[in-house]
């Protein structure tokens, strides 16, 4: 058993879904954009990918925020 655990954020990406019936059918396009900031608000986020949905000339469908960390074990 561990008795002590510390943790730390090693990266975070945003995974945004794109859609788009003419270009993607009935699916969703994917795009992940890694390295984000850590303290980025979800407001900022959902902002950014309205504007790339925009700029691509497709709807933004949803976000999901996809983070990363080691785990240090001590004993």
């Amino acid at each position: 058993m561990v008795k002590n655990m510390t943790k730390s954020l090693a990266t975070k990406s945003i995974q945004y879904a794109f859609s788009n019936f003419g270009k993607y059918g009935d699916k969703n396009k994917n795009r992940i954009f890694k390295n984000v900031r850590v303290d980025a608000e979800d407001e900022a986020v959902v902002k950014v990918g309205k504007t790339l949905a925009v700029l691509m000339g497709d709807s933004l469908h949803g976000a999901m925020e996809v983070v990363k960390r080691d785990i240090e074990i001590t004993d």
